[in-house]
């Protein structure tokens, strides 16, 4: 098995466009397994995937991260940073002598990997198989592996669902005075736009009751319809 020092130096092409202080500190394989079985891919020759997380560490005073919301009020480690984690998954040249050198970073639709299915017209599929990509006919045409690319996707939404291979990142719990941060959110929810009528809502967070005995600061939620 490669080093995972091969492997930082590749996300990091993917995932630092950010400042000094802003960087992945650590990543934890937990599979480097083959791709579709071996089968060769044109001159990039047969592929791998490479399953597991990354660890990474934010400057919550960088004016860069200032638009991360209530990053201020995140705790922080001992060096000051906002630690975070994030599930990663790849797909390489099990050569690398043989791949472009090209890094192709799909950003996830609510944790899910499209690539294949949107632009490479892979079949329908089980979202399974979108997620968890494991045969040929899951990369589709291929083009991106025939080319020799480097694939990577991390997570990145923290309420994204990893049932059936979804992918999210874990971040610390903001609070203000020690106790947890109470504002009104507003949710617009639509029936029937990309599912069928009796789909279920889920709301961005968990209601709040509106019982104002039981729970005098959340006695403000509402439901318009």
């Amino acid at each position: 098995m490669r080093t995972n020092g091969a492997i930082l130096a590749a996300l990091g092409c993917a995932l630092c466009a950010a400042p000094a202080e802003a960087r992945i500190v650590g990543i934890d394989v937990t599979a480097v397994e083959p791709f579709a079985d071996g089968a060769m891919f044109g001159a990039a020759g047969a592929y791998e995937r490479v399953v597991g997380t990354a660890r990474g560490e934010l400057d919550p005073a960088d004016p860069a991260n200032a638009g991360i919301v209530d990053i201020a009020l995140a705790p922080r480690n001992a060096r000051g940073l906002v630690e975070y984690r994030t599930d990663l998954f790849m797909l390489r040249p099990k050569d690398p002598a043989r791949g472009s050198g090209t890094l192709l970073f799909e950003v996830l639709n609510r944790g899910r990997k499209f690539l294949f299915n949107w632009v490479l017209d892979a079949p329908a599929q089980a979202a399974q198989a979108v997620n968890d990509p494991r045969s040929a006919a899951d990369a589709g045409t291929g083009l991106v592996l025939r080319r020799g690319d480097t694939v990577v996707w991390s997570g990145w939404e923290a309420d994204a669902l990893r049932q059936q291979g979804g992918m999210a990142i874990d971040v610390p719990v903001a609070t203000r005075d020690g106790k947890p941060i109470v504002e009104t959110v507003r949710d617009e929810l639509v029936s029937a736009t990309r599912g069928p009528p009796e789909a279920p809502f889920y709301l961005t967070f968990k209601a709040a009751s509106q019982d104002k005995a039981a729970s005098p600061d959340k006695a403000g939620a509402q439901l318009t319809v």
